[in-house]
């Protein structure tokens, strides 16, 4: 009898640990974003990410992880990426997030060392989306930032890079 009640608690207890976090579930988390509100085509593009923890728990997270950018025109193309690796300002590792504090990362959106190409002057829009995974979310668990908006200019004649 007493394997019986034991049994029951695992049940019970089972769905708490085990619901799964989707992409569309809300996590604890907050991701905003801020940048520049114009640059000059070629201009390195960086902005800040601050993820803020809202649990009431003290949460692992990896430092230096990948952000997904998401970014488009204003007239709805996407820009080209730019092919090879992502490369952002800052280590990796691990880092504990008490409840309310915040992470700042940055993320390099264009120029020599961004991910995309905005030669093309115009409106973008950019969002990003961070994996919480890493933070003992299920795998495909993201968060997304607010959208910040980024009006590149062309160059001036005479001016270089």
């Amino acid at each position: 009898m007493r394997w019986l009640q034991r049994s029951a608690a695992v049940l019970i207890f089972l769905p708490l640990v085990c619901a799964p976090a989707n992409a569309t579930d809300k996590l604890p988390f907050t991701l905003t974003i801020s940048g520049p509100e114009s640059g000059t085509v070629g201009d390195e593009i960086r902005i800040s990410a601050v993820l803020k923890n809202l649990s009431n728990q003290t949460v692992q997270i990896e430092w230096g992880i990948q952000h997904t950018v998401l970014i488009h025109a204003e007239n709805g193309e996407e820009p080209r990426p730019k092919p090879g690796l992502r490369v952002y300002a800052g280590s990796t590792g691990r880092l504990s997030l008490a409840p309310g504090q915040t992470s700042l990362q940055y993320v390099i959106v264009s120029g020599e060392h961004g991910d995309y190409d905005l030669s093309k002057p115009g409106k973008y829009v950019v969002r990003l989306q961070r994996p919480m995974d890493d933070a003992g979310y299920p795998k495909g668990s993201v968060i997304e930032s607010n959208p910040i908006i980024i009006t590149i200019v062309p160059k001036q004649h005479g001016e270089s890079k």
